[in-house]
């Protein structure tokens, strides 16, 4: 351990000796040393937090043979509160172990308090500090939950990427405030002229042509070229002084403007409703709506490629094993082995120094296991690979020192196991198609071609839903803008809330500490968003309404479908009948243009 390594030891239960010790070492990526320089010179702060031996750790940086990483210490001698302590603590130490997600979580709060913190990590216990850092930073290869809450994702997965990263964003910032000054001044100048034409009751002195020809020449194509302009030192604070009145009069100019959009903000505001039906005729058209506001997208004449939305083939036969997989049995046929990934039934009699512990058997009444799934104690599946039904295997294993019952913590236990049957997928047959899939075909390549098709066609859906939605144009009431805001604020909560209580039935705590926090928006910013969404929906669902119209569609169909899947009308009172019926409009002009639109 104080080499830097994990150590792991094998047991002759029997005679109470030790056989022998396996060593692992991690691999230091090549480029470590170099990075973690780079940022020690930029006078980065850097903090290593771990679930690992805080001692492995420090001595796995000793080898990079880098200064200050002598201070370590293990999250089970940290505060359990965020106080003072707490925070001394984090400032006094580079190397953290043992520490748990909310652990982490205070620590880069702990942080925050004197500096701009960013956060690297990969797994579910680092989704907390990541959204807690003023820039999560994910790795390509962690889990998904952490790459949705991080600001920055690591595609290849290596860290070794983030000093030019940070270059490039000094780059970008650092000329922005030398292109914003030109801005800042031709603003000023409009500013001033404007005011100056309102005294003294004169026109504006220049023609929009003419400001177009002075802005190019004056700021817009200096500030391209400034722009691109190679630049990596050290980001300042603030702007020249030299330009700090310029700053001052623009803002005394846009205090006005503030005070003007905040009371227009404020009557704008909505609150939250689950009305979905709000603003729809029984027929689930939007009242008040004219089709013809709607922008004619050329759909039925458009062609989309092949590539878009293709059902590749490994995607059929994916499709292929999850309809087998419906039809698989339990074999205990010897000859078969035990492999990763597989699926077994297997019984077992858990023991600790020769005597049984609770919960540690499964009574004879046999248990389901996937191999490979990490959801037994670590290397329990690992020393199943190989066995066959009927083999009796001995696992070897030692209880983690976090375990959640303390009297098994740390403690090594060994299995006796039976390895009962292995899950197997029938074999794929046209006699077996025949006889269990007859609404796809009645052969191998009827099955196949079916699949390709219904794949194809839901990804045509799809594409051409996301097409509307983001090319559709249409003027709709404002009535009925106001109540779509009010329903995706409702979802909108119902997600947060939703989040929140998920978190803290693993973890004990709320993921997020705000709706605010949640969003990542101000109140004000949120709101705008909002409006946006809202409107943007209302131009989409009026843009389905008048295809519909225009083409004498009928919805019955998709809206006994939808109504089955809810449970009835009498089970509709959550989203009423008018959004229902809305929906199948969506679902039957989709199904149509899937039959209409070419693909080649």
């Amino acid at each position: 351990i104080d080499m830097g390594y994990r150590i792991i030891s094998l047991v002759d239960y029997i005679n109470k000796n030790i056989v022998a010790f396996i060593v692992l070492r991690d691999k230091i990526r090549n480029n470590a040393k170099e990075t973690l320089e780079y940022f020690n010179k930029q006078g980065v702060m850097i903090k290593i937090i771990s679930g690992d031996n805080p001692t492995t750790v420090t001595n796995i940086l000793k080898q990079l043979e880098l200064d200050g990483y002598d201070n370590y210490i293990s999250g089970l001698d940290m505060p359990s509160e965020y106080n003072k302590e707490f925070i001394d603590i984090v400032y006094n130490n580079a190397v953290f172990g043992r520490v748990t997600p909310n652990q982490k979580q205070m620590i880069i709060r702990a942080l925050k308090e004197k500096n701009m913190v960013g956060m690297i990590g990969d797994g579910v216990n680092d989704i907390l500090a990541l959204k807690e850092a003023d820039c999560g930073i994910a790795l390509a290869s962690g889990v998904s939950a952490a790459r949705n809450v991080s600001q920055v994702v690591l595609t290849d997965s290596d860290f070794g990427i983030l000093p030019s990263v940070l270059n490039e964003g000094r780059r970008v910032v650092n000329n922005i405030e030398r292109v914003s000054s030109l801005y800042l001044i031709k603003t000023t100048y409009s500013l001033l002229l404007s005011l100056l034409s309102i005294v003294l009751l004169h026109a504006y002195p220049f023609y929009p042509v003419q400001l177009s020809l002075i802005s190019a020449i004056c700021v817009g194509i200096p500030s391209f070229f400034l722009a691109l302009e190679p630049n990596c030192e050290k980001v300042k604070k603030g702007f020249d002084a030299a330009l700090a009145w310029i700053v001052g009069i623009v803002c005394a100019a846009i205090v006005i403007g503030l005070i003007g959009m905040g009371i227009y903000t404020q009557a704008s505001k909505v609150a939250p409703s689950d009305n979905y039906s709000a603003g729809l005729t029984a027929e689930g058209y939007i009242e008040g709506a004219d089709i013809s506001k709607a922008k004619d997208l050329g759909l039925e004449t458009l062609k989309v490629s092949l590539t878009d939305v293709e059902f590749t083939d490994d995607e059929v036969n994916s499709q292929v094993d999850s309809l087998l997989s419906q039809h698989a049995f339990y074999s205990d046929d010897a000859t078969k082995e035990v492999k990763d990934g597989d699926t077994i039934n297997l019984d077992y009699v858990g023991s600790i120094d020769g005597v049984e512990f609770e919960g540690g058997s499964t009574g004879g009444n046999g248990t389901t296991l996937t191999i490979g799934s990490g959801s037994y104690i670590d290397t329990f599946e690992e020393q199943l690979i190989g066995s066959h039904p009927g083999d009796a295997v001995t696992v070897n294993v030692t209880f983690p020192e976090d375990y959640g019952n303390a009297d098994l913590a740390g403690k090594p236990a060994v299995f006796e196991c039976v390895v009962n049957s292995i899950r197997t997928l029938p074999e794929l047959t046209d006699e077996f198609v025949s006889e269990n899939f007859s609404d796809y075909g009645a052969t191998v390549e009827e099955l196949k071609a079916t699949i390709k098709k219904q794949g194809q066609d839901n990804n045509l859906s799809t594409y051409l839903s996301n097409y509307i939605d983001e090319n559709a144009e249409a003027k709709t009431p404002a009535k009925y803008v106001k109540s779509l805001k009010e329903v995706t604020m409702y979802d909108d909560q119902q997600q947060y809330e939703y989040y929140n209580n998920m978190m803290a039935q693993y973890y004990g705590s709320a993921m997020y500490n705000s709706f605010e926090e949640y969003t990542g928006k101000t109140e004000t910013e949120y709101q705008k968003d909002l409006a946006e969404r809202a409107k943007k929906m209302a131009a989409s669902n009026l843009t389905y309404e008048a295809i519909y119209k225009n083409n004498n569609l009928n919805c019955d169909e998709q809206y006994a479908d939808i109504l089955e899947m809810v449970g009835g009308e009498e089970n509709a009172g959550t989203y009423g009948l008018s959004y229902i019926r809305q929906v199948a409009i969506r679902s039957a002009v989709l199904d149509y243009l899937v039959e209409n639109v070419t693909v080649e």
